[in-house]
């Protein structure tokens, strides 16, 4: 029996995006009785109305939407055979589009592109033989509207055999030489280390949901997505380079995203009990360079406190809650020269625009060293490059350092305060890092474990020490680069964090987007107001918090005195 005239499309994207009222969308309009099923033979009208018939479970937890939609459409009296069909097609496209798999050897985003080539030409003959590739007519999900290039969907893609390379061994350095024993002895515990009590309580969690290794459809959504922005933006700022490069370049970074988070469960002991959320962001809003990533899974991998992968030129090195931008001088924005951005053809609302510039005004009124300039047109060197970006869950990503001619920030301006936002994300892009990641946070915050989502482990695991710096700047429960006090809970509202200090005070400043603290304008004037006035080790910023800068051991404080002059403010505030 051929499936009815019904308007599948909007029954598939309706219950995949989890919309819990489909009344409009079954019953019809009263002004269209070809709408919905109303105008449908085959329809039948439930006998009694049932107020929940319409509260499915959100069907980006749920992998299984076909299945939920055949048990819906069977209490409407629709035939077993018809409802099957249905189910199996809404299974197919969740798969197939909503959440491709990432270990095809396709990339997922141009497992898309080719879905909606195909959806759009059936007889092509490429698309011949591959009903997986085509759509309903009406239910093709729009592409990416970034970057101004051409519909890169109006093409067959070349299909990309994508291999993952082995990640490089990088030379590694004893960051600790010449240093005296007791500055030694503060260096903290390796990156991606817990403690067992932390580990349990992950693994009992496991065990009571029972679903830790199976990958969710909505993250694999979002890795398909961010891949489609990411490739879109490539094609506009590399217009003379093959798009399978391209297409391969965005594949290896989100590739390599996964394998970091998959080092640090392993790194945790958590391996065979936690498959990392492969969403495509590191610590729910980071992404990583190839060469970050590259770098972190080689730090993870070793196991001698003190020692750190060497910096090169053409590696992208973080720092502490900031960028150690001593031994990174290439991801600093240029000193005494404006910091241009420019808005993409996807931000088009004047209030969009303005909730950036707020964001930059406020940057740059606070930080007198630091000025910036809107353009109208791509400048020839690095710039911000503001993308507005539309996923359910979403708010705003963003890379930590400058890159080499474009910085996207996607935002959605849709959370909260859409200003302070964008401020948050601009702040990654020069180069500073998560409050709650830094080395001596445990010291301020207790993780709350038992309420943490095994899946998303990365969002709390403490930063590697050879990367990340303070830059002596104490810790801050008001930063705006402090997450909220239940990010990334498992259970909506547990908290996953709590201070130590006075928390009825500052759990409820964790995660303020209302504008800088004060600690964040001084960060910032160390990293880019004090270009004379250097740190000659990236565990300055450590031992300047644990106030070693005026030691009694006389050889350790005359050591502190030439070797970490910005942490200690030995060269002034």
């Amino acid at each position: 029996m051929p499936i009815p005239p019904i308007n599948v499309s909007k029954l598939i994207l309706k219950i995949y995006l989890g919309r819990r009222n489909f009344g409009k969308l079954f019953h019809g309009s009263p002004n269209n009785k070809n709408r919905g099923f109303s105008g449908n033979k085959h329809f039948k009208q439930p006998k009694q109305h049932n107020p929940n018939i319409w509260n499915f479970p959100n069907a980006n937890n749920n992998p299984n939407i076909g299945g939920q939609v055949e048990g819906l459409l069977n209490q409407f009296g629709l035939g077993n055979q018809l409802t099957h069909q249905i189910g199996g097609l809404i299974n197919g496209i969740s798969a197939n589009f909503f959440a491709p798999n990432p270990n095809s050897p396709i990339p997922p985003h141009v497992q898309r592109r080719i879905m909606r080539f195909c959806s759009r030409n059936p007889n092509h003959p490429k698309c011949q033989g591959h009903p997986e590739w085509i759509l309903p007519q009406g239910s093709i999900p729009a592409a990416p509207n970034v970057g101004n290039a051409f519909d890169l969907n109006s093409i067959f893609p070349n299909l990309v055999n994508f291999h993952l390379t082995p990640v490089p061994q990088l030379p590694l350095q004893n960051l600790l030489n010449g240093v005296p024993n007791i500055l030694q002895q503060v260096v903290v515990p390796l990156v991606g280390q817990i403690t067992a009590i932390a580990k349990q309580a992950i693994l009992n969690i496991c065990s009571q949901r029972g679903d830790c290794l199976k990958q969710k459809p909505e993250s694999l959504n979002m890795r398909a997505s961010i891949a489609e922005q990411e490739a879109a933006i490539a094609r506009a700022h590399h217009p003379g380079r093959p798009q399978e490069q391209l297409d391969n370049e965005v594949e290896l970074r989100l590739a390599r995203t996964f394998q970091v988070k998959k080092a640090l469960i392993r790194k945790a002991g958590l391996e065979g009990h936690v498959e990392p959320a492969n969403n495509g962001v590191y610590q729910e809003d980071i992404l990583l360079t190839e060469q970050q990533a590259n770098a972190l899974i080689n730090q993870i991998n070793q196991n001698s406190a003190g020692v750190g992968v060497v910096p090169q030129p053409s590696r992208f090195k973080r720092a502490g809650n900031s960028l150690y931008l001593e031994g990174v001088p290439n991801q600093q924005w240029p000193l005494g020269q404006p910091i241009q951005y420019m808005f993409d053809v996807s931000v088009t609302s004047e209030a969009d625009k303005n909730a950036v510039r707020q964001a930059i005004n406020e940057i740059q009124s606070r930080v007198q060293c630091l000025s910036f300039r809107e353009v109208n047109s791509k400048p020839t060197g690095s710039h911000l490059y503001y993308v507005k970006y539309a996923l359910p869950g979403f708010c705003g990503q963003s890379y930590v350092g400058r890159l080499d001619v474009v910085n996207p920030i996607y935002l959605s301006f849709g959370c909260g305060n859409p200003a302070g936002i964008a401020l948050h994300e601009t702040l990654h892009a020069l180069g500073l890092q998560h409050e709650q990641l830094r080395i001596d946070r445990d010291r301020f915050i207790t993780i709350n474990w038992q309420n943490v989502n095994p899946q998303k482990y990365d969002a709390f695991a403490v930063s590697d020490a050879t990367k990340f710096t303070s830059y002596g700047v104490r810790y801050d429960y008001g930063s705006i680069m402090h997450y909220s006090s239940t990010i990334a809970t498992q259970n909506f509202g547990q908290k996953t964090m709590t201070a130590k200090i006075n928390p009825q005070s500052n759990d409820p400043i964790m995660g303020q987007r209302n504008g800088l603290s004060e600690t964040d304008v001084v960060e910032l004037r160390r990293m880019y107001c004090m270009p004379e006035c250097k740190d000659n080790n990236v565990y300055c910023g450590i031992w300047a918090v644990s106030n070693l800068c005026y030691s009694q051991d006389g050889f350790a404080q005359g050591w502190m005195l030439q070797n970490c002059r910005k942490s200690c403010s030995f060269c002034g505030n």
